[in-house]
């Protein structure tokens, strides 16, 4: 094996994903959301990048809205590029048609083109019409990337709207 050595923070990143998964999936356990959130957040704070990462990565597995407004937090104000990245991400893995304000903020605003990028592409997952208008405007975006991703975005858009008026239509 390699000099490698595990982490503790990365250890200690893990047991407290462990209990907030455990508080998510079961209500009646020891460990209640908030307590394992506000634990998970105290690590975050405090935390390197490779350790912040982790979190942010493991969360959308929980399958819970309830992590957006973390997720959301992260993006608009960690300093990592690629964590920022992973945060657009999961709220698109996660989120619902109105956790889509932060995505836009960012697809507008942010100056890296990976999180524009994966802005545009969770709003292919979250974004509903009214998203259009400003995907429209990033399919003109000086990054070819972030232009396809946005345009895609639209697309996924339409057909999912398209498919619930059929559905509805009979």
């Amino acid at each position: 094996m390699s000099g490698a050595t595990l982490l503790p923070s990365f250890i200690e990143a893990d047991e407290a994903l462990e209990s907030l998964y455990i508080a998510i999936r079961d209500p009646f356990n020891r460990y209640s959301i908030k307590e394992s959130m506000d634990r998970l957040k105290a690590i975050y704070d405090s935390a390197t990048e490779i350790v912040r990462y982790k979190i942010v990565t493991d969360l959308p597995e929980m399958k819970s809205v309830s992590l957006v407004p973390f997720l959301v937090e992260v993006l608009r104000n960690d300093e990592s590029v690629m964590i920022r990245h992973e945060a657009a991400f999961g709220i698109g893995a996660l989120g619902r048609e109105n956790d889509s304000a932060a995505l836009i903020e960012l697809l507008e605003n942010d100056s890296s083109n990976i999180v524009r990028h994966e802005c545009a592409i969770a709003l292919a997952e979250v974004g509903g019409i009214d998203a259009i208008t400003v995907l429209e405007g990033a399919s003109k975006d000086s990054d070819p990337n972030v232009a396809l991703s946005a345009s895609f975005a639209i697309q996924s858009i339409l057909l999912h709207y398209h498919q619930r008026v059929r559905v509805a239509n009979g």
